[in-house]
């Protein structure tokens, strides 16, 4: 059920459940309860515009790398994708969050956006505290097949700087490969953060796990202490991201007392509430779901 987008969901009367309705997504029912601590981080941490580096031909070179499970991943990586070309857009989105994080958000630090070569994977393992927003514009993949098949937390994850050299089984100077597997999620220190947001396709996938719930990136994000998971259910178009993000983001930072999840609402109701049918098909807003911890 959680692969499914409750909100746009259409009555009797021809209205979606979210007009109707504050729809909420937990991972499991002890979310209920909570976690008994508030998110302490200050300040952004966006990455976007990323160069993934040269679409070569992917070759048989997963012999670079030790036999782990980390190269299995790779492995499955490899056999469905060619390349991860350039995300024209989300260097428009970070750019223009950032701005809007340091104009709303003046007594915080000032916002970090990494961007090029810089939206490294070594500089989100490196982060000296966890920031209150963690933004990644980029691109993501669920592996619903393959040799890793019931790993979830292998199957998921997000691309990098340099993510198209994990292609040919290279690393870079920093023995990193460019793509952030959940399973290295999890063990980032994020406690403290009250939102990442995953503006990337099929970030909102995994393997459902009857008692864990969704086993994928944003239990990872979860893990690593995160509270709340903003995350995409299928694949979504650069562009159609960078105008939600941008309207999410202008809900939300304008709040007197956050509220991700009203901050949510309130961007899809202006979706609906357009005439323009081609602004207001649920394809440009039911993707985007917020897991809440």
């Amino acid at each position: 059920l959680q692969a499914v987008p409750f909100e746009a969901f259409v009555d009797d009367n021809g209205h979606h459940l979210i007009q109707r309705f504050e729809v909420h997504m937990l991972q499991t029912g002890r979310d209920l309860v909570g976690r008994g601590h508030r998110p302490g981080g200050k300040g952004l941490v966006a990455l976007g515009g990323i160069d993934f580096g040269e679409t070569a031909v992917a070759v048989a070179a997963a012999s670079l790398l030790p036999p782990t499970e980390k190269r299995a991943a790779l492995d499955a990586t490899r056999a469905q994708f060619a390349g991860f070309p350039p995300l024209s857009a989300t260097l428009a989105e970070v750019t223009y969050i950032g701005d809007a994080y340091s104009a709303y958000r003046s007594g915080e630090p000032t916002p970090i956006v990494l961007t090029g070569r810089e939206a490294t994977e070594a500089a989100v393992k490196s982060l000296a505290l966890p920031p209150r927003v963690l933004h990644f514009a980029t691109h993501g993949f669920y592996l619903a097949s393959g040799t890793i098949e019931g790993r979830p937390l292998l199957q998921s994850g997000i691309t990098l700087a340099g993510a198209n050299q994990a292609l040919r089984g290279a690393t870079g100077p920093d023995e990193e490969n460019g793509v952030l597997h959940a399973v290295e999620v999890q063990t980032l220190n994020l406690f403290g953060t009250e939102l990442v947001v995953l503006s990337a396709c099929a970030t909102g996938q995994g393997v459902i796990d009857y008692s864990e719930g969704l086993e994928g990136l944003p239990r990872a994000f979860f893990v690593a202490g995160a509270q709340n998971v903003l995350a995409a259910l299928w694949s979504v178009g650069d562009t159609a991201a960078l105008n939600f993000m941008q309207r999410f983001y202008e809900n939300w930072l304008a709040q007197e007392v956050s509220n991700p999840s009203a901050a949510l609402r309130q961007t899809k109701l202006w979706y609906i509430s357009q005439t323009d049918a081609r602004v207001a098909d649920p394809q440009n807003w039911s993707p985007f779901v917020l897991f809440e911890g």
